[in-house]
């Protein structure tokens, strides 16, 4: 479809659907997936979690007509290809894992001092200038691979940080190659209230570079791309000038990577979930913040508890922004530690014994673009209990159990239905779930590119 300049055509899942390119191509296409933040940094939030597992799931594909490579931007050498992505430290098991306090420390001492935002702005001048000499000298002697006709540069990865290669991408550009990216949300833009304040313009900043740069957009879920072409007719509206952008989406994996089978977990846990035992407990995955909604889980546990149940609200997921309240309400709670548990650094074979044993998920979420907890409870066999956010619909469908996201009474309500039955009406089990893997999420997305992108495959 298209709407307001952008179109939305999805490849069929398991065809083709590729647009005749240029017959005066010679070369054969190549598709580079940008995973330059993921590389640097040691984390496993969302997005680093669907980069490395699509990075890695494309190495697997060598040989498919469908087969990519990794790519990374480095200030010094320019863009260098990656094999693949090794899991972050936080996955070691969790006596084992470790990394350097000093970053930490010091950051604690300048927030301490009052001088963290102009340390903050200092590093970022000092990035800005370090770049531009850096790009002033690739300019002189070309370093690293150069993207040319016939390439796609898929922005897969944190395109919106500073000092990223757009200056390199058009160079790329005027050699032939096209360039993509990945949008994985537009909740800055349509939800500034849920990000920090210069987050906002950040965001905005880094959308007007993608509008008048990238050659098309692929979104994580038909979700999003239908946000993109909202957003981007408030933009319009707003006095932006339009832009018929190419926009498409694929569908993410529900595979943890980092589950090694046999790893031991941490004795709370195995206290928690015994093997053996029946499904118990409502779990919560996601780091803490305003957007997730918590506070609205809490309350209506609370009615619950008020009432006599003994169901049980596990908590995992570290301190995210603007937290303060939340994190004071969980860390007073008079339940805490009873009916009420918080892990804030579980480890994916942890988050998988949690899932596998947990009765059902729990996602209140005032906005997402995906949502990847629901897709990896449902495929370990629990049941899902979801705000009603059009995403969620569109991955949940008839295998979760929706409710408002203010009104804390209808959620009660189905905790309480929980309690006294293993299914809820209406809901399919989710032992009829089916969800694609991260190798099917990467030939999707490859299929799609080559879509967007004209390529002969």
């Amino acid at each position: 479809m298209s709407v307001s300049g952008v179109c939305t055509q999805p490849a069929a899942r398991g065809t083709s659907n590729v647009v005749p390119s240029d017959t005066s191509k010679s070369v054969r296409p190549r598709v580079w997936l940008e995973c330059t933040s993921t590389r640097r940094r040691d984390m496993n939030t969302g997005i680093q979690r669907v980069v490395r597992n699509i990075v890695n799931a494309a190495a697997e594909l060598s040989g498919d007509p469908t087969a990519a490579c990794g790519l990374s931007f480095d200030r010094r050498l320019g863009f260098q290809p990656v094999d693949r992505l090794p899991l972050p430290q936080s996955q070691l098991p969790w006596n084992e894992a470790g990394s350097p306090p000093w970053r930490r420390q010091a950051r604690a001492v300048l927030e301490s001092l009052g001088v963290g935002g102009l340390a903050r702005e200092a590093q970022r001048w000092l990035h800005r200038r370090v770049d531009h000499a850096r790009g002033v000298s690739r300019r002189l002697v070309p370093r690293g691979l150069q993207p040319t006709r016939g390439d796609v540069v898929l922005l897969l990865d944190c395109s919106w940080e500073e000092g990223f290669a757009w200056a390199d991408l058009r160079r790329a550009q005027q050699r032939g190659a096209q360039v993509g990216v990945v949008i994985y949300d537009l909740i800055p833009g349509e939800h500034p209230h849920f990000v920090e304040g210069e987050l906002r313009e950040r965001f905005l900043r880094w959308w007007r570079v993608v509008r008048e740069t990238v050659d098309f957009l692929i979104c994580i879920s038909r979700s999003v791309a239908a946000d993109v072409a909202r957003f981007e007719e408030h933009l319009v509206q707003q006095g932006w000038p339009r832009r018929k952008l190419r926009v498409g989406w694929f569908t993410l994996g529900c595979e943890l990577d980092g589950v090694v089978p046999g790893r031991a977990c941490r004795p709370e846990l195995e206290a928690l979930f015994p093997p053996g035992q029946p499904r118990a407990g409502v779990l919560m995955v996601g780091s803490l913040s305003p957007r997730k909604n918590h506070d609205l889980a809490l309350d209506a546990f609370e009615d619950c508890w008020r009432r006599g149940s003994r169901q049980r609200l596990v908590v995992a997921g570290g301190i995210g922004w603007s937290c303060g309240p939340l994190e004071k309400r969980l860390r007073s709670h008079p339940e805490l530690g009873n009916r009420l548990l918080w892990f804030p650094d579980l480890r994916d074979h942890e988050l998988d014994w949690c899932y596998r044993r947990s009765q059902a998920l729990l996602t209140p979420s005032l906005a997402e673009g995906f949502n990847l907890p629901i897709v990896e409870a449902l495929s370990r066999g629990a049941t899902v209990l979801a705000s009603d956010l059009p995403v969620h619909r569109e991955v949940g469908g008839r295998h979760a159990a929706y409710f408002p996201t203010a009104d804390p009474r209808h959620l009660a309500e189905w905790i309480d239905q929980l309690s006294s039955a293993d299914s809820l009406p209406g809901v399919l089990s989710p032992e009829s779930f089916r969800w694609p893997d991260w190798t099917e999420s990467c030939r999707q997305l490859l299929t799609e590119t080559s879509r967007l992108a004209g390529m002969e495959r």
